[in-house]
């Protein structure tokens, strides 16, 4: 015969005649067919942490998972911008993406200008992208941004939208 408290479950009793050590409840007979259901729940429980339930997101509710990431501190236009980025990128591979803010935030950055993300990545941009200074005292600043594009698109991903850029790491 098993017995366990019918309050916490508890199977250790020092004296059968005694309440149960941990709550002082009562302790009850255990057949065989509760122990029997109670492990084919478990194993029932474990098959079905296999099984995936997906739910599909449009535009909209993206952008506002990724603008609700306190640590990526995305724009509306940006979280905007980076959805309609990731739902042609799904459509264009075939491939359906799972939403994982985390790296997202990790792969992507936003900045205000193109000029904001070269000052970020390098020490001395106009240099590093060999910037022509006569551009620079021209204030031609359309074919600096080229500069900038260019290599951007060179090495990696580049989103731009109305308010600013976003960039992936590289």
């Amino acid at each position: 015969m098993k017995f366990a408290c019918s309050r916490c479950g508890s199977r250790q009793w020092p004296d059968p005649d005694s309440s149960c050590p941990l709550c002082r409840g009562h302790r009850q007979e255990l057949d065989e067919s509760i122990e029997s259901a109670a492990r084919d729940a478990g194993q029932n429980s474990q098959s079905k942490q296999t099984n995936d339930m997906k739910t599909t997101l449009n535009t909209e509710e993206i952008a506002r998972a990724l603008h609700r990431d306190d640590n990526a501190n995305w724009s509306w236009n940006g979280a905007r911008a980076l959805a309609e980025y990731l739902e042609q990128l799904e459509e264009d591979t075939g491939e359906e993406l799972e939403l994982d803010v985390c790296a997202i935030r990790c792969d992507f950055s936003e900045y205000e200008s193109l000029l904001d993300w070269a000052t970020d990545y390098f020490m001395q941009w106009r240099g590093d992208l060999n910037i022509d200074p006569y551009w620079d005292e021209k204030g031609d600043l359309e074919r600096i941004e080229d500069v900038i594009r260019s290599y951007i698109q060179d090495h990696g991903m580049l989103i731009e939208f109305t308010g600013g850029v976003i960039v992936s790491s590289f």
